[in-house]
């Protein structure tokens, strides 16, 4: 099913209503598998958006050097400590699996 700009304007305006975060503010935005293809063009996108992006990664895929604008924390999120942490110590705003 399709929806269309204004239906979909509609969706996004409800939850910035009802968000606790204010979404004209820059964010921290923790990218789990971020240094992959599609991560790598999001930290982009992020960042000339005016957020911060922080990449949380194994490597065992990904590449440090298609994310080397951004914060890389090199970790497995099947470390759940080591995933708390990374989100305690950046203050994350949101996070994108």
């Amino acid at each position: 099913m399709e929806i269309g700009d204004v239906q979909l304007r509609q969706r996004v305006d409800r939850c910035n209503a009802t968000s606790e975060l204010d979404p004209g503010r820059p964010m921290n935005v923790l990218l789990t598998g971020g240094a992959g293809y599609i991560g790598s063009h999001l930290v982009r996108v992020l960042s000339a958006a005016g957020h911060t992006p922080v990449v949380y990664d194994s490597l065992v895929t990904g590449h440090a050097q298609a994310v080397a604008q951004a914060r890389l924390i090199r970790g497995d999120v099947a470390d759940t400590a080591a995933l708390a942490a990374a989100m305690s110590d950046n203050a994350i705003d949101a996070l994108v699996h």
